[in-house]
Parts: structure tokens; sequence; C-alpha cells
């Protein structure tokens, strides 16, 4: 199989910035879906992915509930709504960052997902990460229109020459929708598949969310969250893409390639059994990354090693609270 470089997938110290997988663009291909490591096309039905901490972080004792949680949350793939909680609603004082919903965004990206969103990368700043995630086209250069709405990342947005990377439900075109089966024959990343009307695919902002009626709501996989913020059960968009990548190689659910995640917790190990490593990593200055390396598998690609690094230089809070007898609350059928 070939090898895919390292890619690295950060978050900013001010903001932690789906509809989308890692790896797929211009480099790998537009058409690329990921899956978690372990994948092969020998090992189907439940595909067991550990996660440890390293025992080199800086703390491990307090970093071992959320863990636990983060892993029943991506193993429950609970569609939820009103995910995002604030204030009064949380139990994170004000001006703390919640190391729990940051690490379930880095493990989404662990298991294959990117960023809905185009995020703080090269050339793209301020307001214009909210775009939905594209590639920069044959100009090099990332289109941004946000439409006669004048909201970013909506359907009407005009992207010029950039190309899609997102994944939507087709006719539909709304993030906040569960909209089954979750495979190739109902999600696309193909703008001639988009309702009458719509000139581009929306993504999972929490602004576009409330345009459509759903307050309070966004993509964990979204890149941008803030201090004082509970993100910690997933949205709509966060497992339809799991689950498209799920009906396996023929991207078609309910046939004999599909699988199931199932994350386990290691505890604090630097085993070679690990396939995910979270340390909480004083030598690291950002807020946290996720490094990641691959390989392709036909026209898709396997993640092959997947690193967290949280940097210590923060005002983090650790969840005390087991989420396992609240993780369906609001949640979709």
């Amino acid at each position: 199989m070939k090898k895919i470089v390292l890619l690295l997938l950060s978050i900013t110290s001010n903001q932690v910035f789906s509809g989308s997988f890692v790896f797929a663009g211009e480099q790998n291909g537009i058409n690329r879906i990921t899956h978690p490591p372990g994948f092969s096309t020998t090992n189907v039905a439940v595909l067991n992915v550990n996660v440890c901490l390293d025992p080199a972080s800086s703390v491990t004792a307090p970093l071992e509930l959320p863990v636990r949680n983060v892993i029943n949350t991506w193993n429950n793939l609970q569609m939820t709504s009103s995910n995002i909680k604030l204030g009064a609603s949380n139990n994170i004082p004000s001006g703390d960052l919640d190391w729990e919903s940051v690490v379930l965004h880095e493990v989404g990206h662990c298991i294959g997902l990117a960023h809905p969103n185009l995020g703080g990368q090269t050339g793209v700043t301020g307001a214009n990460t909210d775009y939905t995630i594209t590639t920069d086209g044959a100009n090099n250069t990332f289109a941004f229109e946000a439409g006669a709405d004048g909201l970013i990342g909506s359907n009407d947005d005009s992207r010029g020459d950039d190309v899609n990377l997102h994944w939507f439900n087709k006719g539909v075109n709304n993030p906040f929708i569960a909209s089954p089966p979750y495979d190739s024959t109902n999600y696309s990343r193909l703008v001639s598949d988009l309702p009458s009307g719509h000139s581009f695919v929306a993504n999972a902002d929490r602004d576009v969310a409330v345009s459509l009626g759903f307050n309070d709501s966004e993509a964990v996989m979204q890149q941008g969250t803030y201090s004082d913020e509970d993100q910690r059960t997933l949205g709509v968009d966060d497992v339809a893409t799991v689950r498209i990548a799920m009906s396996g190689l023929d991207e078609i659910q309910g046939t004999a390639d599909d699988y199931r995640i199932n994350l386990n917790y290691l505890g604090v190990s630097s085993s070679s059994n690990c396939d995910i490593n979270i340390k909480h990593d004083t030598s690291y200055g950002g807020l946290a990354v996720c490094e990641l390396g691959g390989n392709f598998v036909g026209s898709h690609v396997v993640i092959t090693s997947a690193n967290i690094r949280v940097g210590t230089n923060f005002n983090w809070f650790f969840n005390t609270i087991d989420s396992s007898d609240i993780i369906f609350k609001n949640g979709f059928e």
C-alpha cells in the first residue's frame, strides 16, 4: 500500500478550530474516504481501536474520566440536538476550556474525520474560516462570497472554482437533518446533487444552524470552540460522516464490508497496541493537534498512526461527571 505523508490537524490557541474526511484533497484525491486505524478489507463487522493516555503526560489521573466519556460518545454514535452548552447550562468555570470537548474533536480526526469548514489554514483567516471545506481550485486561491443572506457557510455561498470536499444529504443539503442511509446512494460531494436554488454545500456551523431552526447546535468537528463551552455530544453531521465511512469500500450501507467502530480504553500506557495516543504535553505550545499518518487501501485511506498532543499552558477544566447515563438526552432516533 502506498504511504501518505504525515498530516497535522491543529487547533489555534485562541479558538479550538463532518462532513469531510482527513487526507481528502488535491494531493491525495478529492474523493478519499478515510477509515480508523486497523481497518482492512479482511477486518470487518467490528473494528476495535485502542486508545491510550501517554504516561509521559504532565498529568494523567484527571484525564481518565474525560477520555472514557469521549470513547463512550464516539462508540454510541448518538446524534444530538442543542449540543452547545454555555454558561449556567454546563459545569465549566468561566474562562476555562473544556478538555473533554477538545479531545472529543481530536479523536474524531483520529478515526478519519476532517473539519466541515475551512478552518485556519493558509490564506484563510477571520470569519472566512467558517466557509465550507473545499480545495482552493485551479487558481490556487479560495473564493469567498457569502451570497444574498450574508451568512458564511450557508447554501447560497458562491465559491468560484473551489472544489467541495463536504459530503451532504442529496437534495436536502442540511447538515442538521438525519437522512439515512448514510452512504454514497444518499450522500454526495457533487454540487450537481444540491437541491434546486442552492449554490453550495452548507456546513454545520452554529450560525447556519440558527438560520435553519436548530439553536445551539454545531458539528463537534467544526473548527471553532470557546472558553466556558461544553460540546460533549455529537451532532448529526458528525455521526452521518462516520457512518458513510462505516459503509466500507463499496460505500453502500447494508453490504458485507460494513463495520462498526469500537473504541477501547487501555489506560495509561505506551504499549504498541495503542492505536490512538493522547498526551497532555508541556513541550507543545499550541492548544491541541492531531498528528496522523495513513496508507491507501484501494480508493480509500486507512489511518496508520494517530497521536493527539494537548498544550498545557491554558486554563483547562477536566470534567468529573461520568456522561454515560446522560449521553442520550436530547437525542435523535
